[in-house]
C-alpha cells in the first residue's frame, strides 16, 4: 500500500506592515506566543526568529546588563527545556531565577552549600 503524501506546511509570508505590527506588539511587552496568536499563522519560536533577524528583542530580554555564566551542558539543556515550558528565553529565565535568589539570601543558603563547586 502506498504511503499517503504529507502536506507541506504553509509558511507565512511577512510583509512590511506585518513586521511593523510584530515590532509594535513586542514593544508592548507581549510574549512570543501571544504575538503569534495575535498575528495568526505562526508560532512563538518563529516570532523570536523573525525579531532576531531584524535586530529586535522581546521587551523582557532587552535593556539588561549582560553577565556571562558558565554552566554544565546538562544544566544548560535543562534550563532551555524549562524556558520552553514557560515561553521564555533561557537567558531570561536564568535572570529571573537569579533575581529571585538575590532578593532572598535564605533561598541561596538553602540551595548552595559552602562546599559546592562546579
Amino acid at each position: 500500500m502506498p504511503r499517503p503524501k504529507k502536506k507541506a506546511s504553509v509558511r507565512r509570508v511577512w510583509y512590511g506592515p506585518d513586521k511593523l505590527r510584530l515590532a509594535y506588539l513586542a514593544g508592548q511587552g507581549m510574549t512570543a506566543s501571544q504575538i503569534a496568536d495575535a498575528m495568526g499563522g505562526t508560532t512563538g519560536p518563529r516570532v523570536r526568529s523573525l525579531l532576531a533577524k531584524v535586530g529586535l528583542q522581546l521587551l523582557g530580554t532587552a535593556g539588561r546588563q549582560v553577565v556571562q555564566v558558565k554552566v554544565r551542558s546538562a544544566d544548560a539543556n535543562a534550563l532551555a527545556a524549562q524556558a520552553v515550558k514557560r515561553d521564555r528565553e533561557p537567558e531570561e529565565l536564568a535572570a529571573l531565577v537569579i533575581s529571585a535568589a538575590v532578593k532572598d539570601p535564605d533561598l541561596i543558603d538553602s540551595l548552595v552549600d559552602e562546599n559546592d563547586a562546579l
